[in-house]
């Protein structure tokens, strides 16, 4: 299904796709985020139609925005959020802002999840340093977040090279001084079908990259904050113990995530650094009015949910800000769950 959109594409003002719950309701899935590997590869469950939509190619559609539809993603989000997002002050720096005067690296900055991370931290004081490895795509972003009088610079980097990633850090501790939060979004050009089914490298990619792209963005945003005894590592995806048929090596990899944490979360503890997961049941916004199936992903990520509502991307934009506040400096080495019950915790 949804034949002919790539991972990554953008998608009205927000370069927005599917940010979770797709084929895989209970999990936290990576639609809506910039692929790292760029149009090469497919979202999860989907077959790009090549004669329709070449490599590189961009296709626009409305997205779902409750509760203000017809409106782009940028104007909903300020009205989620009220008018605390919309008008900060003239310096970029709401009043008793959560992250005033942080320094935040947000990889994957480009994408649904991430741009809404992006906005959501600058609004709330933070300088935000947006990378990912489409440059018109992260500039929209930070445009947005400058129109609305907060801080952003761009980078290209691929969060899967070593030398870039380390060089991208660096750069920037070396201008800020400091290092205060590293968020990564980027995807794994995961294919899902049945294990018996799917090819080795294909269930293997999302396990191997997952794996690479966190330990390096990790590595080398706590190079820095170990040396100030203080920083926050987001993760976005989570786990839990359910699962459904059909995920490849996707629910793999976010398992591997989550043991991931827990060790960089047990050896960096005792310097002051956090590591945090954000999990979600879906984010019924990013999904394009035209998709096939829609309608069934829709009730099936609504029916998932124990409220009456499901995750917005207001809600991760305003949860990871007071994730990576000093406001939760005693939450480490945990999952914060905002799926609205869709998914169970251990």
């Amino acid at each position: 299904m949804f034949s002919g959109y790539a991972q990554g594409e953008e998608l009205d003002v927000s370069n927005s796709s599917i940010a979770g719950g797709a084929n895989c309701p209970p999990c936290a899935s990576w639609f809506g985020q910039e692929c790292s590997l760029g149009d090469a590869w497919s979202s999860p469950g989907i077959v790009p139609d090549r004669g329709a939509h070449p490599a590189g190619a961009v296709r626009r559609a409305p997205v779902l925005l409750p509760p203000a539809a017809g409106k782009n993603i940028v104007e909903g989000i300020h009205e989620l959020r009220g008018s605390r997002q919309a008008t900060m002050l003239n310096n970029g720096i709401p009043e008793s802002g959560l992250l005033e005067g942080k320094t935040a690296l947000i990889y994957g900055g480009g994408g649904a999840v991430g741009g809404a991370v992006a906005r959501a931290f600058a609004a709330e004081g933070a300088t935000v340093h947006i990378a990912g490895r489409t440059e018109a795509r992260l500039e929209k972003v930070a445009r947005d977040i400058r129109e609305a009088g907060g801080t952003a610079e761009t980078a290209v980097v691929d969060a899967l090279d070593e030398e870039q990633v380390d060089a991208f850090v660096n750069r920037v501790a070396k201008k800020s001084r400091r290092i205060d939060i590293s968020f990564n979004v980027i995807s794994f050009g995961d294919v899902q079908q049945p294990l018996m089914e799917i090819d080795v490298d294909d269930f293997t990619r999302p396990i191997t990259l997952a794996a690479r792209t966190h330990f390096l963005t990790t590595r080398a945003a706590a190079a820095h904050m170990v040396k100030q005894r203080s920083g926050v590592v987001l993760m976005f995806g989570g786990s839990g113990p359910q699962t459904v048929h059909g995920l490849g090596g996707f629910k793999v990899a976010l398992d591997a995530m989550e043991g991931l944490r827990r060790q960089w979360a047990l050896e960096l503890g005792k310097h002051g650094i956090r590591v945090v997961t954000m999990v979600t049941g879906g984010i019924i916004e990013t999904i394009p009015w035209q998709a096939e199936g829609r309608e069934e992903i829709v009730v099936e990520i609504a029916k998932a949910a124990h409220l009456n509502r499901t995750a917005t991307l207001a809600d991760v934009g305003n949860v990871a800000s007071f994730i990576v506040s000093d406001k939760a400096s005693a939450i480490t080495d945990a999952t914060v769950n905002i799926s609205a019950g869709a998914i169970v915790d251990y």
